[in-house]
């Protein structure tokens, strides 16, 4: 079996408006999940927002995280292709830590959540 995972997301610094999704497709290419989530201020305030121009490495890792948790049971045997256009947020993932104290928190709930 097959699971082809891809995510995204969005920030708008001046607006400071944007958001996070999600697909899984399975190996017949149809689509079998997804989710769009628009954040509100406090959780852009925990992601960062007021420490750092732009959070949008938090926000692609966040993504990352919900659908690996999210579609867990669905890709738990075979072969997954997890694919987010973000190298610093996949290079975490691959690497097992975050680049900014923001990130740490759903880093840690990935490690825990994969262990």
């Amino acid at each position: 079996m097959v699971c082809l995972q891809y995510t995204d997301a969005a920030y708008e610094s001046a607006t400071k408006s944007g958001g996070l999704g999600a697909a899984l497709f399975n190996e017949k290419g149809a689509c079998s999940g997804w989710f769009g989530v628009r954040l509100n201020m406090e959780q852009y305030v925990l992601s960062g927002a007021e420490e750092k121009q732009t959070i949008i490495y938090e926000l692609e890792l966040l993504a990352s995280v919900l659908a690996l948790d999210s579609w867990a049971s669905s890709m738990n045997s075979g072969l997954q292709v997890c694919f987010g256009d973000n190298d610093g947020a996949r290079f975490s993932l691959i690497r097992g830590s975050c680049l900014s104290r923001s990130a740490a928190w759903p880093m840690k709930y990935h490690l825990l959540r994969e262990a």
